[in-house]
């Protein structure tokens, strides 16, 4: 039944490439070999592109979700070690510490100068800001730029608007004053 699920999972060149295998154990151990291999070139990659990442004209959302698909792969292509003990303990917590810091610490050095204030705001908190709330905190500010800068608009279009024609039963003369309306020449 296992080798069953094995092969039904896999593409057909590779279940024909283990077709005669004569158990699952055996199965797994040639995928492993052949396919559970790190690929430092991918990691490579992907540390560059985390190196190299900026918001640029990207809102918060989209840079965040830039950064999370990137964190992801590498988080899948690594492995880290855990604790011989077999339970989350300090070691544990640790480590997961280390990343989460190692990760906020890359979406605020990728920001916009627009965040310069709110940057220096949560590298100043204590105790430090979990990711999904150093996330959080960065959509608020965008979120009140915006609203800021609707408003500003807002305000400029009003003080800006002329109309764009007169009523057509009245012709301002050179004095100043207004005519009656004029009558057409032919008739």
């Amino acid at each position: 039944m296992v080798i069953s699920w094995i092969m039904n999972s896999v593409i057909k060149n590779i279940s024909d490439s283990v077709l005669f295998s004569n158990s699952s154990e055996h199965i797994w151990k040639q995928l492993e070999l052949r396919y559970g291999q790190v690929d430092r070139t991918k990691i490579f990659q992907i540390q560059r592109d985390l190196c190299s990442a900026s918001q640029g004209s990207m809102s918060i959302v989209d840079y965040y979700t830039k950064l999370k698909l990137l964190w992801d792969d590498y988080s899948s292509l690594i492995i880290i070690p855990t604790c011989p003990c077999g339970e989350k303990c300090q070691t544990y917590d640790s480590v997961q510490n280390l990343i989460q810091d190692q990760q906020i610490m890359q979406l605020l050095v990728g920001l916009n100068e627009a965040f310069k204030v709110v940057r220096g705001n949560i590298l100043m908190m204590r105790p430090f800001l979990d990711i999904n709330e150093v996330y959080n905190t960065l959509l608020e500010e965008e979120n009140q730029r915006g609203l800021h800068l609707s408003a500003q608009i807002s305000q400029q279009s009003v003080a800006l608007h002329v109309p764009t024609s007169k009523p057509p039963s009245i012709v301002q003369e050179p004095l100043g004053l207004v005519a009656q309306q004029r009558q057409p020449l032919i008739s």
